[in-house]
């Protein structure tokens, strides 16, 4: 049997000693699993132009075919500006046919009776597109026809597509 335990001493005196080093950390747990994504957003449809330059070589522009372009994808057009580099006159028809077919004819036109056009003016555009054929496959052909214009010395045809 023992006996009990004695009455604790003071606490000494003087300067607590140096801290010894800190010891080596141990490894990195296991991360845990990454969280369910969410559904993607829908993406809006792309918007493009397909844009014909027409020069008269310092000239008025004369009456007829002025340009072939080929359409590089399907698309639906949007919205056509006409700009001129001076205030004319002028109408513009589009012609569009399959390779197939080439070249497009006066009766291949997409433009009903709206076609673009200037009336003493720099600038048109037309979004509402009343009676044209706006749809347009890849590796169509599009002509452009001046039917008429008095002093442009150049124009540019540009149509703002969907694909």
């Amino acid at each position: 049997m023992s006996g009990p335990t004695g009455v604790s001493g003071p606490t000494g005196a003087g300067e607590t000693g140096v801290t010894g080093p800190t010891g080596v950390s141990g490894p990195t747990g296991v991360s845990g699993p990454t969280g369910v994504s969410g559904p993607t957003g829908a993406t809006g449809p792309a918007r493009d132009s397909i844009e014909v330059i027409i020069s008269g070589g310092g000239e008025a522009i004369g009456t007829g075919v002025q340009a072939y372009v080929e359409v590089p994808y399907a698309c639906t057009i949007k919205s056509v500006r006409l700009v001129a580099d001076q205030s004319a006159t002028a109408v513009v028809d589009i012609w569009k046919d399959t390779y197939a077919n080439f070249p497009p004819l006066v009766g291949d036109t997409i433009t009903a009776s709206a076609k673009p056009s200037l009336s003493a003016a720099v600038k048109d555009e037309d979004s509402t597109l009343t009676g044209w054929t706006t749809s347009l496959s890849q590796g169509d052909w599009l002509a452009i026809n001046v039917d008429s214009n008095d002093v442009a010395e150049q124009l540019v045809l540009s149509l703002t597509v969907e694909v």
